[in-house]
């Protein structure tokens, strides 16, 4: 992700991290479609009226947004931020088996949670693996916290659930025989 893409992603999650609220809130800063919005959202870069909208509705100067790192600026702990996001879109009593699966105590992921200490490499990596993220992904500098799209399985399934429930029943209908196709025996 670029820099003036984070840079927009940090100032929405920073007015509110309800990210189906997102879409709304940068379609009022730019002035644009919806559909353009969402594109915006996933990495499209901004036009430069997009970038003034932003910078005059977020309150930020045009020149900080184009070239600062705010994240930086502001001091923000991507990877406790990270952890956070992926331990906190876990689905109800998975922390324990989570902490069990990447070796620390349960007590552990409470105060990564609470940020009263901070996961050490090897817990990093293991955080990784677990979420299945690609090697060489730095949860101290990537800041996935500010992804739209669903990062976490749990996340995933929540958003495709989400989704589904949202079409209408012809829509739903019409895509039923491809996703079954495409899920047939797919689930185990």
């Amino acid at each position: 992700m670029d820099t003036i893409s984070v840079n927009v992603l940090y100032l929405l999650w920073k007015k509110t991290n309800d990210r189906r609220q997102w879409p709304g809130l940068l379609q009022e800063w730019t002035r644009c479609r919806p559909d353009r919005a969402r594109g915006l959202l996933l990495g499209e870069k901004p036009s430069p009226e997009e970038m003034a909208g932003v910078a005059k509705r977020s309150g930020v100067r045009l020149k900080v947004l184009r070239s600062n790192n705010i994240l930086a600026r502001d001091n923000v702990d991507v990877l406790s931020e990270n952890v956070r996001f992926m331990i906190n879109g876990l689905e109800r009593g998975q922390k324990r088996a989570f902490a069990l699966e990447i070796g620390v105590h349960p007590t552990t992921i409470s105060k990564w949670l609470a940020g009263k200490i901070r996961p050490e490499n090897p817990s990093q990596a293991a955080i990784c693996r677990y979420f299945g993220f690609k090697v060489g992904v730095d949860l101290k500098v990537d800041p996935f916290f500010l992804s739209y799209s669903p990062v976490t399985i749990t996340q995933r399934k929540r958003w495709l659930h989400e989704q589904i429930d949202g079409m209408t029943s012809k829509d739903l209908g019409d895509l039923f025989l491809a996703l079954e196709k495409l899920l047939d025996g797919k689930s185990s």
